[in-house]
């Protein structure tokens, strides 16, 4: 081998160690950033993108919360949590630096399982069973609730009314507008036939929609169902229905 191939190898295999040697040191800055780089928003759960990742960065803009260029050990990672549990649409948030110098935050959002709007009010219940807001873009197949109904009724009874339609394939489906009148009378709206459903104010709706269910197997083709103003599900061991007035 020629003196002038050894230098130029030489030469090579130089620059190779130094940039090698620059990757290392750079990689190792970035595992190890003692201060903020940027922010990281991760909007976990299927609640209908109620919340944007827009949002809570427009929050956290707001707030002042963005850390970046904050030294890391110096950050209170407690409180921006606390801060971002305190928007409406949010249930909990859990932030944590990565070693190079994100702020990763995950954010699982308030899920809505029905709404109630009255004349005084207007909130939805969650899937947890306790009160949120109503969000700006509720689905089409949100099931709606109206009438004499206050938020302890609606989480007390409601809520484990509409959590057993949603456990019988179908219910939903049918029954999307539920009304509560005087003495806490349950109404359900089909919004296949012309009648409407009532059930007691309580938390026996099994036996009730079972012999509902009974009903309509009996009048699968629907022939008695559509004469049918209500069918009334209140009474032990039977049902009552009245007829639409002739003239409908």
């Amino acid at each position: 081998m020629t003196k002038t191939k050894k230098i130029t190898i030489l030469v090579v295999v130089g620059i190779l160690a130094v940039g090698l040697l620059v990757a290392v040191v750079h990689a190792q800055g970035m595992r190890h950033s003692k201060y903020c780089q940027r922010i990281e928003i991760h909007l976990e759960g299927n609640s209908g993108h109620l919340l944007t990742v827009k949002d809570v960065q427009k929050f956290v803009k707001d707030r002042h919360l963005d850390p970046s260029g904050v030294a890391c050990d110096s950050i209170d990672i407690a409180k921006i949590e606390s801060e971002l549990e305190g928007m409406p649409l949010v249930d909990d948030a859990e932030c944590c630096i990565l070693k190079n110098g994100t702020l990763e935050v995950k954010i699982k959002q308030k899920c809505p399982f029905f709404h109630v709007r009255t004349n005084v009010s207007d909130y939805c219940i969650d899937v947890n069973g306790r009160q949120m807001i109503t969000p700006k873009n509720l689905p089409d197949t949100m099931i709606r609730v109206s009438g004499d109904v206050t938020v302890a009724f609606a989480m007390e009874h409601i809520y484990p009314l509409v959590k057993y339609m949603y456990s019988e394939s179908g219910l939903t489906k049918e029954f999307r507008r539920i009304s509560v009148g005087s003495g806490n009378q349950i109404n359900l709206y089909s919004n296949l036939y012309p009648y409407y459903l009532v059930i007691a104010g309580n938390d026996r709706y099994e036996p009730a929609f079972e012999k509902f269910m009974k009903f309509r197997k009996w009048d699968k083709e629907g022939k008695y169902q559509n004469r049918y103003k209500s069918i009334n599900l209140q009474f032990r061991g039977q049902i009552v229905c009245k007829l639409k007035p002739t003239n409908s």
